[in-house]
């Protein structure tokens, strides 16, 4: 069943507007390269990034029928904006569901959980848009670099010990929380998870993935 969320802007518009009109691209990209595509093979997303700056993160992100976002998360200093390009999804923001079809725009501000999957027949084609762009190249390069190592669980959830220690590392502010560690325990976890990795020797994942 659709519902419309009030605190969070959902319209339709034409799709060509909000296209960037300039995709950047990059001959030579340094670690994992977030402008290719990669798909995630047990949950059934792909990720294309088109831009990268201060201001912006853009990517096409796919959606295979059945394919989810392995865990309910949220942005600390970001807007997540989805405009869907083909098909359909069911955003849940806040534990509120609504379906988004083709032409569809659904903003989650920042600090809001929520969570996509696709319930429908064929694959969901979106543009993803986070603001500001902060480093968030560097934390999808790490992401998506974890992913390539299949180091997920059967679920698909990436390892998330080693995604915090790289984002401590790195001392992202394109900061992200899975929904279900509550603020003062992922703080805690921080600290912890910086300690194992500097112990496991993550340092060299983190020059593999980024190329720093």
């Amino acid at each position: 069943m659709s519902c419309r969320l009030n605190s969070v802007p959902r319209h339709k518009h034409g799709m060509e507007a909000n296209l960037p009109s300039r995709v950047k691209t990059h001959a030579k990209t340094a670690g994992t390269n977030v402008f290719q595509p990669i798909r995630h093979p047990i949950t059934g997303e792909t990720f294309t990034c088109l831009s990268s700056d201060s201001q912006a993160y853009i990517m096409e992100w796919s959606l295979e029928p059945n394919g989810y976002v392995p865990l309910e998360h949220l942005h600390l200093n970001q807007s997540e904006k989805f405009q869907i390009l083909e098909g359909e999804i069911v955003l849940r923001v806040d534990g509120r569901e609504t379906i988004l079809r083709k032409g569809d725009t659904q903003i989650v501000p920042k600090n809001t959980r929520h969570l996509a999957f696709n319930r429908g027949t064929t694959v969901a084609r979106c543009l993803i848009e986070y603001r500001p762009g902060l480093d968030y190249l560097q934390v999808m390069q790490c992401y998506l670099g974890l992913i390539q190592d299949k180091d997920y669980d059967p679920k698909g959830a990436i390892n998330v010990p080693k995604m915090g220690y790289l984002l401590n590392h790195m001392n992202a502010r394109a900061m992200m929380r899975p929904s279900n560690i509550p603020a003062p325990a992922f703080a805690m976890g921080r600290v912890v998870f910086l300690l194992i990795g500097t112990l496991k020797g993550w340092r060299k994942d983190f020059a593999r993935y980024t190329g720093a």
